[in-house]
């Protein structure tokens, strides 16, 4: 069984994990799309700004600015010794994870038959946008940030970003065309069959990508709360103690760990799970009132 302070670390050590691989993931995505800036592309036929034509970089830029939101949270995790992240967070990052690991799914199923799977996989700024950076976005979707369940309906918003380049790729390549101004048909939707039945089947599969992430989160999510959940409530040193006593003691080995730190951080979640699973006349208010009570107290002495 573990100790309050051991789960506090535990806690803070996944803190530092998800920065790590948060910065990780944005350092290789802005390495390969560096390289895709001064590199001429054989499918667009440009270098420079022109390269924003292809989605592999679109969706690579976009999931690392999800990334880069989650790191302030991930940072005051650790200042706190509370790592949570909002809902709307989580959401996000499932809306860049889906577009990353649709431009995963081209890139294997429909570029690399044509150009090479060597061209498109490992080549240049390819190992990174489409190979490494969709793997490392999916990991920390599912493995890493899994705060909050994902609902039904937001898959249908995870194809927003994908929904909004294929309006504009549909213009721009077919119906103003390469010849009067517009894009070549890079991804070559008009070659296997018409691009009206691609772009359905291509939104189908996009569907199916953000329902198995979906899945896949949920079910590490769920894992994961029951696993914190056992964990408190086997505690030694909580165990079969009076709930306000057990808030307090909470408070105090939160306020070391965030002796720096001026702010306070309520474990309403910690007082509703204690709620749930004992008979006690407490409600989660009067629980979270002791919490921070007891912080201040502590917060007095060392002033």
């Amino acid at each position: 069984m573990k100790t309050v302070k051991e789960l506090n670390r535990q806690n803070k050590m996944r803190a530092i994990g998800a920065i790590v691989f948060s910065v990780v993931l944005i350092v290789l995505i802005f390495i390969g799309v560096t390289i895709r800036l001064f590199d001429s592309s054989e499918l667009t036929g440009n270098e420079g700004i022109a390269t924003y034509r292809m989605f592999t970089v679109d969706s690579n830029v976009l999931v690392a600015a999800c990334a880069l939101l989650c790191i302030p949270y991930q940072v005051d995790g650790i200042m706190n010794n509370s790592f949570h992240l909002p809902r709307w967070i989580v959401y996000v990052l499932y809306i860049g994870t889906t577009a990353v690991s649709m431009t995963f799914l081209v890139a294997v199923t429909i570029l690399s038959p044509v150009e090479g799977f060597k061209e498109m996989l490992i080549d240049g700024s390819n190992i990174f946008l489409h190979l490494v950076c969709p793997f490392l976005a999916i990991i920390l979707f599912i493995f890493v940030e899994h705060d909050h369940e994902v609902k039904l309906k937001y898959s249908w918003v995870a194809l927003i970003p994908i929904l909004i380049y294929a309006v504009v790729y549909i213009v721009m390549a077919f119906i103003i065309g390469e010849a009067n101004g517009g894009w070549r048909d890079h991804y070559r939707f008009n070659v296997y069959m018409p691009w009206p039945v691609t772009a359905i089947v291509l939104l189908s599969v996009a569907f199916g990508i953000a329902t198995g992430l979906r899945v896949a989160h949920n079910k590490i999510h769920s894992s994961f709360k029951k696993n914190v959940q056992k964990s408190y409530l086997e505690c030694e040193e909580l165990k079969n103690c009076p709930l306000d006593e057990v808030m307090r003691k909470i408070a105090k080995e939160n306020r070391k760990v965030a002796r720096k730190n001026r702010n306070i951080v309520v474990p309403t979640r910690l007082s509703n799970l204690f709620i749930e699973n004992n008979e006690t006349k407490f409600t989660s208010e009067e629980l979270c009132k002791i919490y921070v009570d007891e912080y201040l107290k502590f917060d007095d002495k060392e002033k």
